[in-house]
């Protein structure tokens, strides 16, 4: 019976460490959304291991004092592992319900560490346990020590409750599996005293536990980090690449890449703004890049500021790169000029040279503009 136990728990001590590895190595978010999930998989991965040292000591008639040792932690990881799973459930409810106290909490905490107590005094005294044929048998104070996590079994419900509804688990065999955790290892222990300490079943609920509710974390950790990540380069008016865009794509280009940059500033801008609003303005904006947009698609198109954009294509056929150019030029002339432009070509070490190339046939294509016009360039 021993080795079946020790391949039982084996293979779930296994299956933990994966779960573990793949948590610690998610981004920042994620890892710290599933932190008390963590510290829940260590208390399970350390009954584990205590209990397959104990299962090897009595398979190999190991020293009496180590079997001792390593059949105590046996038992009182249980109540780490019940002590924990309560903060996790504490902590999942505490994000969506702020208002939520922490009696629950300080309540199973308080009755693990007594229940620890207990089973240190029972394994001293050995009135928690027998060997028998080179096999944990429980005494009646092991059947005893499951009333404690019975009681914040019960007390777990209406957290579990309260989980479902935060979560939106609409599933009630997703309840289950919440409520399984600590209800299979306590059943199998009581019913089962020589039955090792029901860590196999718990590890699995751990892992249902994973991929039903901890990998929503995950998911959700990792759709923020990506719209963050897009928020962060991506300018909200026009859906181009924003100043910091435009920084890290300058900082891709190699030495060796041959560039093309058309420059791009807006007409009039504020002269729109003071006599039709801010939202002409906007929508002013929003077409200049609507264009860009429809000229080029091979490379990167930038809102460097409030009228400013530009395009930069890597590794380009100059000859490609000049038609749509002046195709470009052609289209502003056909939307009223509604901007100036200019652009240039060169190799990835002289960009910021290359760029204001291009800005500077863009100011003499804008002194044409305001010269043909007889507007004032200030407004």
């Amino acid at each position: 019976m021993n080795s079946v136990l020790i391949a039982l728990d084996a293979f779930s001590a296994l299956y933990l460490i994966i779960i573990l590895f793949a948590l610690y190595f998610g981004n920042g978010r994620e890892a710290k959304k599933t932190r008390f999930f963590r510290y829940t998989l260590w208390a399970c991965l350390g009954g584990i291991l205590s209990e397959i040292v104990a299962c090897s000591l009595l398979l190999y008639n190991g020293p009496e004092s180590l079997k001792a040792i390593f059949i105590c932690l046996s038992y009182v990881f249980i109540n780490i592992l019940v002590a924990v799973y309560g903060v996790y459930l504490y902590v999942l409810i505490k994000e969506y319900y702020p208002t939520f106290k922490k009696n629950f909490t300080y309540f199973t905490l308080l009755l693990c560490v007594l229940n620890i107590a207990i089973i240190i005094a029972g394994s001293i005294t050995s009135d928690l346990y027998t060997i028998a044929n080179g096999e944990i048998v429980g005494l009646p104070l092991s059947r005893a020590i499951l009333i404690i996590p019975t009681i914040c079994y019960i007390n777990m419900i209406s957290l579990i409750v309260k989980i479902r509804k935060a979560l939106s688990i609409t599933r009630n065999i997703l309840v289950l599996i919440l409520v399984a955790v600590p209800a299979l290892s306590i059943v199998i222990m009581y019913f089962y005293s020589n039955f090792g300490q029901g860590y196999p079943c718990a590890a699995i609920s751990l892992d249902l536990i994973y991929i039903v509710i901890q990998s929503q974390f995950v998911t959700e950790a990792n759709t923020k980090a990506l719209l963050y990540n897009q928020m962060s380069v991506n300018d909200a008016l026009t859906g181009l690449k924003n100043r910091r865009g435009y920084q890290e794509v300058i900082d891709h280009i190699s030495p060796d890449d041959t560039v093309g940059v058309v420059f791009c500033d807006a007409n009039s801008l504020k002269s729109v703004n003071d006599n039709f609003g801010h939202e002409a303005g906007d929508r002013l904006l929003q077409r200049i890049a609507d264009l860009l947009k429809t000229s080029f698609f091979d490379g990167d198109i930038c809102r460097i500021s409030g009228d400013e954009f530009i395009y930069i294509e890597k590794n380009m056929n100059k000859n490609d790169f000049f038609t749509q150019a002046q195709s470009f030029g052609d289209l502003l002339k056909k939307n009223d000029c509604i901007a100036s432009y200019g652009y240039a070509t060169g190799t990835g070490d002289m960009i910021l040279n290359v760029i204001s190339a291009a800005e500077h046939e863009m100011y003499s294509d804008k002194e044409r503009y305001y010269s043909e016009t007889g507007r004032d360039r200030r407004r």
